[in-house]
């Protein structure tokens, strides 16, 4: 059983280290992310020089997972009693972010309640009883959420596509999901989803939603790998811009691209864990300093770091990644208050 349960959990990180009117219309743009064949790939990236299986496989076998212990927990990752009333009463005017825990976040704008990359399940898995297991629960349960509008998907790995929160979710919610992901909903009984390449764009009443670039990869197998594509996203309102990263590496042209077509944007959310060690995740994960340079190319006014503090993928310590954002903050003579993180469970305004 044990080897069966670590065999399972090492191929999830080989696979992973009312109805709204809807126009959409695609943007010319470049086609670097079409490989041969039906893979999508990473414009820049060398695929050949990523680490091999043998090597993946000996650091899988060594490694030491960080400390979870509850009381570790308790200390690094703060958690607060979700404002329901905030929640279901949110302001039109103003923008309204609650993060219900890894890249999960309630987001509420103009009007208009979205998801993104929603998972309420215990397990990070294909199998619920094994897998990586949450540390920490939702913030907010899935059947307390007010009605959700629509949903973004970055990608299909099982952290950020969840098939028992879609199930739940259903076709209540608008899906938005990259090229390839689409095929894979309408096998689970979900119709009420467009699929958009980058620079693609939809628009839902007042808001006008942009699939943009990130450097990451796709499968829910060993043998799907990039057969979907990755990807962020935009969300413009008339009074309002918000950037969801997905996940995601750096390079230092395609931040800088979104941020000079969209930015400046109020509120971005970046993800800041997931980077240890870093010849395995260097090119599909940011550190919290690359982070900063994310937050920096976007254009963003205000950034909330994103999946740590929930599910154990990789091996930094629970606590490092808001520690390290608010030193890589300072080396980089922000002001304090433009990047950080949140409890899970606080709702954010920002006006």
């Amino acid at each position: 059983m044990r080897y069966n349960a670590m065999m399972i959990s090492f191929i999830f990180l080989i696979i992973c280290s009312g109805p709204l009117m809807v126009m959409g219309q695609t943007i010319p743009g470049d086609s670097s992310h079409y490989g041969s064949g039906d893979i999508f790939i990473n414009p820049y990236v060398d695929e050949g020089n990523e680490p091999g299986f043998l090597q993946i496989l000996k650091w899988f076998w060594e490694r030491k997972s960080p400390d979870t212990d509850d009381s570790t927990i308790a200390v690094t990752v703060s958690r607060e009693t979700p404002n329901l009333t905030q929640v279901f009463n949110p302001n039109d005017s103003l923008l309204q972010v609650t993060w219900i825990g890894h890249s999960t976040f309630l987001v509420q704008l103009d009007g208009v309640n979205f998801l993104t990359d929603p998972i309420f399940s215990e397990r990070s898995s294909p199998i619920k009883w094994i897998g990586p297991k949450r540390m920490t629960p939702p913030a907010i349960p899935i059947d307390a959420l007010p009605p959700v509008d629509f949903v973004l998907i970055s990608h299909n790995h099982y952290d950020h596509l969840d098939l028992p929160t879609v199930h739940a979710l259903g076709n209540n919610s608008k899906w938005f999901v990259p090229l390839g992901v689409k095929i894979f909903l309408e096998s689970e009984g979900i119709t009420n989803v467009e699929e958009l390449d980058w620079w693609s764009q939809v628009t839902i009443g007042r808001l006008k939603i942009f699939c943009t670039p990130n450097q990451h990869f796709s499968g829910r197998t060993p043998f799907d790998r990039n057969e979907c594509l990755w990807a962020s996203w935009a969300i413009i309102s008339p009074n309002q811009r918000v950037w969801f990263a997905g996940d995601t590496g750096y390079n230092s042209f395609q931040f800088k691209e979104i941020g000079g077509k969209f930015g400046p944007f109020d509120l971005a959310l970046i993800p800041i864990g997931a980077y240890d060690p870093e010849w395995i995740m260097r090119d599909h994960h940011v550190n919290p300093f690359e982070a900063v340079g994310v937050h920096t190319d976007v254009r963003s006014k205000f950034s909330i770091g994103m999946h740590w503090g929930t599910f154990t993928l990789t091996d930094e310590p629970i606590g490092e990644p808001p520690r390290l954002l608010k030193e890589a903050v300072r080396a980089a003579a922000l002001d304090s208050a433009s990047f950080v993180t949140v409890p899970q469970g606080r709702t954010i305004l920002i006006r």
